[in-house]
Parts: structure tokens; sequence; C-alpha cells
């Protein structure tokens, strides 16, 4: 079962990941999702990083929907999703999270529940 991560609890459920995260998001207009991996500098509620290229910054803008994966790094462990708005400012990317959840694993030995 996948469990809610209150906004405020993220940076301490981020740190379980010794992975960098991975924006998510999808140009105006665009079925397709891209992603770009990013290195956290602050969590509370709000997530600042940097690390990305201005590939990102034109399709970001502000207030764009974003989402933020940390993958799980082991077969049994959860992956960290959080959704929110963005908006960069110089070099920095904020992201507001509005919601986020540890995902479960998939079931061994068949597909998941989806």
């Amino acid at each position: 079962m996948s469990h809610a991560v209150a906004p405020t609890e993220l940076a301490d459920a981020a740190r379980e990941y010794a992975t960098d995260a991975y924006l998510l998001y999808a140009k105006d207009g665009s079925a397709r999702v891209n992603h770009v991996r990013i290195a956290l500098v602050d969590a509370d509620g709000t997530v600042v990083c940097q690390g990305f290229g201005r590939g990102v910054q034109a399709p970001v803008g502000d207030e764009a929907t974003l989402s933020i994966l940390w993958p799980a790094e082991r077969a049994e462990q959860f992956s960290l999703i959080a959704d929110g708005t963005g908006s960069i400012d110089g070099e920095l990317l904020s992201i507001r999270v509005s919601n986020a959840v540890l995902h479960r694993p998939a079931p061994d030995g068949g597909p998941s529940a989806c």
C-alpha cells in the first residue's frame, strides 16, 4: 500500500534516497513527458533545486505543474513522488509541493494493480 507524505515532511522523506531526484514535466500542448535529473538544494514544503539546463526553463515557466520522482534504489523500497507548481528564478527552480506519496513497489511475480 502507498502512503501519503505531508509536504512539510518531504525533506525528511527525501533524505532516505541517495540519488538525486528527477523532474517530470510536459511542454504546453504536448502529451510527451520530459524528465531531467536535478540536484535538491532545500525542501520544506517547497522544493528548491538546481542543476537543470536551459531546455527546462522555457517549458516550465511560472506556475507550471510539475512532478518530482525519487526512484526506489532497491526492489523492496518505495519510490517517493511529489506534485506541485513551479517557478524559475535565475538558476533556481522552486516547486510548491501540493501532495506527495511513497509509492509501493510492484508485487512479486505479476503485474501491478494499476
